[in-house]
């Protein structure tokens, strides 16, 4: 046999080998796909803010009186006081002057009034008489035991008496008048002794403390101290126009803080009536619980609870929603169908569903894929949790009603 000829067999051998191995080798295997077991759980939407920690009612301690100086300071920043509580004290040396003239002035009014009160009665006691004596004197004339002159001359006197009365009431009176504008002075020197004492209103923590010994306030200048009422903080937050109308006053937050290693439950106190003009952001505030202990100004971020679905749930990947129709290709004898579901409240990571699927059934999980309908598949079981990661009641504190 010539080499061509042989050449030309060994490649019909060769051409037949290569047949019969591709023809042992087994078909292509179907893709592989995660899917995940519908389960029974519980779905709880939130709403999101973030914001930062501010006083929930700041009190502003000035001065009452000017012109004194601060003599000493006794409350710094960060200090816990009381109703009542003396934060500072200013020089009260004129006005204890001022209270010792005083003094003199009351003791000096009171003893006029004594004297106009003895006058008085004295002024009376006189009138009396006369008023007694030209009775008698009135008798004596109907008798003809006194003359005429005699009884005008008392009735006279009567007169003068009347208005030596009157007279001696005047200087009663002003006596008194003048013992009031005493006393007077004296409880505004009082008061004012009272006021060189810069008293806590209210009670809670001292936010800021300007005061400094030596300095000379002002009334109604600048606060000494501002304190922040029952040292309650709030979150002054913001959160999205479509989340701000699911909210309402006194529902719970889940507040996170940096420096705080659990999460806060407060309550939502207010909500703003205007959104942002342009942010088109809702504002609200929300209490934090008493005895909380964070700085002002402090970044926060946190979570309003506004709904909650119990029963059938899946990851919200495994539902695609398109024209307001949802669907989720669900998985059975190796291949997947495309499966109309109703949907109920949903989250970032779950979806209740509230029918086109049962628990248990085997759902693809990421819905929205290159999968159609009948394509076949090879599942990789895939597990997830079939409730929220938040709102751990373990680690939360309940905020005290306001």
């Amino acid at each position: 046999m010539s080499r061509v000829a042989r050449l030309s067999v060994l490649l019909a051998l060769l051409g037949v080998v290569q047949s019969g191995a591709a023809l042992a080798q087994p078909s292509e295997a179907p893709p592989a796909i995660r899917v995940v077991a519908a389960q029974r759980g519980e779905v709880r939407e939130t709403v999101r803010l973030t914001g930062s920690v501010v006083a929930g009612e700041t009190v502003s301690v000035s001065s009452r009186l000017d012109d004194f100086r601060i003599l000493t300071v006794r409350a710094e920043a960060g200090d816990v006081v009381r109703a009542g509580d003396v934060l500072a004290e200013l020089d009260d040396t004129m006005l204890r002057v001022e209270e010792a003239g005083a003094a003199a002035k009351l003791a000096r009014a009171a003893a006029a009034v004594r004297q106009a009160k003895v006058a008085t009665e004295d002024a009376e006691i006189a009138l009396d008489q006369i008023r007694s004596d030209l009775r008698r004197s009135a008798q004596l004339r109907d008798k003809r035991l006194l003359s005429q002159g005699a009884l005008e001359a008392q009735e006279t006197a009567l007169r003068r008496a009347d208005a030596a009365l009157a007279t001696a009431r005047e200087g009663f009176a002003g006596a008194e008048a003048d013992q009031s504008l005493a006393q007077a002075e004296a409880r505004r020197i009082a008061l004012e002794l009272g006021f060189t004492k810069i008293r806590a209103p209210t009670g809670g923590k001292i936010a800021r403390r300007t005061a400094s010994i030596g300095a000379i306030p002002a009334r109604g200048g600048e606060p000494l101290f501002q304190i922040i009422k029952d040292g309650l903080l709030e979150i002054d937050g913001e959160v999205s126009e479509r989340g701000f109308a699911k909210l309402q006053a006194g529902q719970m937050a889940s507040v996170r803080t940096i420096g705080a290693p659990d999460a806060i439950m407060g309550r939502l106190r207010l909500l703003q009536p205007e959104l942002g003009s342009r942010s088109r952001l809702g504002r609200l505030r929300v209490t934090l619980p008493q005895g909380t202990d964070l700085p002002i100004g402090a970044f926060a971020s946190g979570e309003i609870e506004v709904g909650i679905g119990n029963g059938v749930v899946l990851p919200t990947s495994a539902v695609q929603t398109e024209g307001g129709a949802s669907t989720v290709l669900t998985y059975r004898n190796g291949a997947v169908t495309r499966t109309m579901v109703r949907t109920g409240i949903k989250t970032a990571d779950l979806v209740q569903v509230l029918g086109g699927v049962e628990a248990g059934d085997s759902v693809v999980l990421k819905s929205a894929g290159v999968l159609a309908d009948g394509d076949r598949v090879t599942p990789i079981e895939t597990p997830y949790p079939a409730s929220p990661t938040g709102f751990e009641p373990a680690t939360l504190r309940m905020a005290s009603e306001r």
